[in-house]
C-alpha cells in the first residue's frame, strides 16, 4: 500500500494509545466492531464490507480521536479502493481458475463419456458379429419371392444376404458382391423346377429355402 496510506493507519493506532484507550472501549463507544478497529489500526479494508459501512466506521473512529480531516478521508478512499482492486483482481484469477477447472472437468467428463460409448460401439460390434457367425444367416430370396408358373423357360434368382456369407443355388456357387446381393439366371426344365438356395457363414451354419417353379410352355 502507499506510505500515506500506512503512516495514516499508524496515525490512528499511535493517537489511541497515546490517549491510553483501548480497542474495546472505542468499539464500545463508536459502536464500532473491535475487528473493524483493528483492521483500521492495520489499514486493512479487506472483508468490510460496502464502502459506505467501512467509511462510516473509519469517520466515527478518525473523529473520536480527533483526526477526522479531507485528508484523513482521502486516505481512507486511496486505502480502501486499492483493496477493492486488488480483491477485484483475485476475484478475476479466481474465476479464471474455476473456468479452466470446469474446462478441465468438462474435458475429462467428454473423454470418459467417449471413452463409453467407443466400448459400447465396440461390444456391440463383437455381439453383431458373433451372433451373425453363430446363428445361421439370414437369407432373403427376393425373386422369385414365393412359388410360381412361368411359360419362360428362363427365370433370374435374386436375393441378399451378408457380404461374407457364400451362396449355392442347385449345386452351383453364386457370387455375392459387396452389398451382400446375388443375381443368378436359371434355365428351367419342362415341368416342376425346385431351385435350391443355399447360405452358409463362415462357421458353416447354413440357412436354405427352396422356390418351386412350374415351367409349362405355351
Amino acid at each position: 500500500m502507499p506510505d500515506v496510506e500506512d503512516h495514516f493507519g499508524r496515525q490512528l493506532k499511535d493517537a489511541r494509545e497515546r490517549f491510553r484507550v483501548s480497542i474495546r472501549a472505542v468499539a464500545e463507544e463508536t459502536r464500532t466492531p473491535v475487528r473493524f478497529i483493528e483492521q483500521l489500526e492495520a489499514w486493512d479494508f479487506h472483508d468490510m464490507g460496502a464502502r459506505v459501512y467501512a467509511s462510516g466506521f473509519f469517520k466515527k473512529y478518525a473523529a473520536f480521536l480527533g483526526l477526522l480531516s479531507d485528508e484523513a478521508v482521502h486516505a481512507f478512499d486511496e486505502g480502501w479502493y486499492g483493496a477493492y482492486r486488488e480483491t477485484e483482481g483475485v476475484r478475476v484469477q479466481e474465476s479464471r481458475a474455476r473456468r479452466f477447472r470446469g474446462m478441465v472437468v468438462g474435458e475429462r467428463t467428454l473423454a470418459v463419456v467417449g471413452g463409453t460409448l467407443a466400448l459400447v460401439l465396440v461390444l456391440g460390434y463383437l455381439v453383431y458379429a458373433v451372433l451373425g457367425t453363430v446363428f445361421p444367416p439370414r437369407l432373403d430370396v427376393r425373386y422369385p419371392a414365393e412359388d410360381i408358373t412361368t411359360d419362360v423357360p428362363v427365370i433370374d434368382v435374386e436375393g441378399i444376404v451378408k457380404p461374407e456369407t457364400s451362396i449355392v443355388l442347385s449345386g452351383r456357387p453364386v457370387y455375392v458382391d459387396e452389398n451382400g446381393r446375388f443375381k443368378e439366371r436359371i434355365h428351367l426344365d419342362d415341368g416342376l423346377n425346385a431351385l435350391e438356395v443355399e447360405a452358409k457363414n463362415t462357421l458353416g451354419k447354413v440357412t436354405k429355402i427352396t422356390r418351386y417353379v412350374l415351367l409349362i410352355r405355351s
